[in-house]
């Protein structure tokens, strides 16, 4: 999923995968163009999918495209 993203955004990316690994939900706005290549921001959540157990065995990530210019490139 992160090589979708640009260079310069896929260790971020990649950290909140790690976040999420652990248990931990991660937050991030961030640019990215579409599929298209148009320019996109996008409000993201990764967080892991555990079992009965309690134990990471998914990630999942809901993308949200902002319109929003001023909302700022933040990370967790």
């Amino acid at each position: 999923w992160w090589t979708l993203w640009p260079e310069e955004r896929r260790e971020m990316v990649k950290a909140s995968v790690d976040y999420a690994r652990a248990g931990r939900t991660a937050n991030f706005v961030a640019d990215c163009p579409t599929a298209t290549g148009r320019p996109a921001r996008w409000d993201e959540t990764v967080q892991g999918v555990t079992d009965s157990d309690g134990t990471v065995v998914e990630i999942m990530a809901v993308s949200r495209h902002t319109h929003d210019p001023e909302r700022a490139l933040t990370c967790y």
